[in-house]
């Protein structure tokens, strides 16, 4: 089974592409960022060609912010897509056609995976190396109220949540 996260951005945040495939582990089998300035328009068409390339795969987007124009773009489109709002709450829970999935269970699952063996990173990707640096600059850092937040140390984290988008499409139960 494969899963293809999208985190999407346009002018200052990359449209980041991760796609995992699911065997006796996790494999992650490609990762892009979509150049700045990439009208949605031209990423509803990537992401649909992905998937039609993937019979059966999962399209998880990140459905907070500009996912919905774009979930909307792509359903009209004929396209099955998982859309996930990410929160900053502790509870997994489907609302209203859409998956509310805390920014702390995405990070867990991959961090889980990771440190489990479970996620294998190929060397060759194109971004394999900006994966690795937004990986370690990747943290959690604790409000007044115990709260953990779940984010890069610099510029982005556009890649890491794509993936754990993708790690969290090829391990969760999804059926609404």
């Amino acid at each position: 089974m494969f899963a293809i996260g999208a985190d999407l951005g346009q002018s200052v945040d990359y449209t980041a592409i991760g796609i995992i495939e699911k065997t006796g582990t996790l494999d992650l089998r490609h990762i892009e960022r979509v150049p700045l300035g990439k009208s949605y328009t031209s990423v509803v068409d990537h992401l649909a060609a992905l998937k039609a390339a993937l019979p059966g795969s999962r399209l998880v987007i990140d459905n907070t912010g500009v996912g919905r124009p774009v979930r909307d773009m792509l359903t009209e489109r004929g396209v099955d897509v998982v859309p996930v709002s990410i929160t900053s709450g502790r509870k997994t829970r489907y609302v209203d056609g859409s998956w509310r999935v805390p920014k702390q269970v995405l990070a867990r699952g991959l961090v889980a995976a990771l440190e489990n063996g479970g996620l294998r990173i190929a060397k060759a990707l194109l971004y394999t190396d900006a994966l690795k640096a937004e990986l370690a600059d990747f943290q959690a850092t604790f409000t007044d109220k115990g709260t953990g937040v779940f984010g890069g140390k610099r510029e982005h984290d556009d890649l890491v949540i794509a993936i754990a988008l993708a790690v969290w499409g090829v391990s969760a139960s999804t059926g609404a």
